[in-house]
């Protein structure tokens, strides 16, 4: 992975010369660079968010408002994540329509818990203790469906805790 962010670097600097823009510091260019900034600099092309423009396509904000609850994921929810990746932009979405959001993921970092910024009021890792990253993506179908039961077991059970007025 170093050998990969050096190579994006030393092209970033390369197509800096060359073209004579700040590529690497444009955002949503990434942290070195990489292929948007590659084709903002040799064709001009415009960078936009890959998460707002398939959310708008789809008309995820209107879906979203009609919710009662979102769940969303990845495989690790970590410090990226909330540098813009599709569970904060969701989160963000679900947020402004006032839609409480749990989220799935194979792992969940400690700085996850930033996302609670966000809206988001739940955490489900799909790995409940330590697999081989091989056993729990072979295993994936079957790990998804356990947590789906348990995501559903903790909304039965709120349901009948607020049908009995408890608090």
């Amino acid at each position: 992975m170093r050998a990969l962010d050096e190579g994006l670097r030393t092209l970033a600097e390369a197509l800096e010369r060359h073209c004579g823009r700040a590529i690497a510091s444009l955002p949503g260019a990434g942290a070195a660079g990489g292929t948007a900034a590659s084709l903002a600099a040799l064709f001009g092309a415009r960078i936009v968010s890959g998460f707002e423009t398939i959310a708008a396509l789809a008309g995820l904000e209107h879906k979203i408002a009609g919710a009662d609850l979102v769940i969303t994921g990845e495989g690790r929810v970590d410090a990226q994540t909330l540098q813009g990746k599709v569970p904060l932009g969701v989160a963000r979405l679900a947020r402004r329509a006032g839609v409480p959001v749990m989220i799935v993921g194979g792992e969940i970092r400690p700085e996850a818990e930033a996302l609670r910024e966000e809206g988001v009021y739940g955490f489900f890792p799909i790995v409940s203790g330590p697999m081989p990253r091989s056993k729990a993506m072979a295993g994936a179908r079957e790990l998804m469906r356990a947590t789906g039961r348990r995501i559903g077991y903790v909304l039965g059970y709120a349901a009948k805790f607020r049908e009995r007025g408890d608090r």
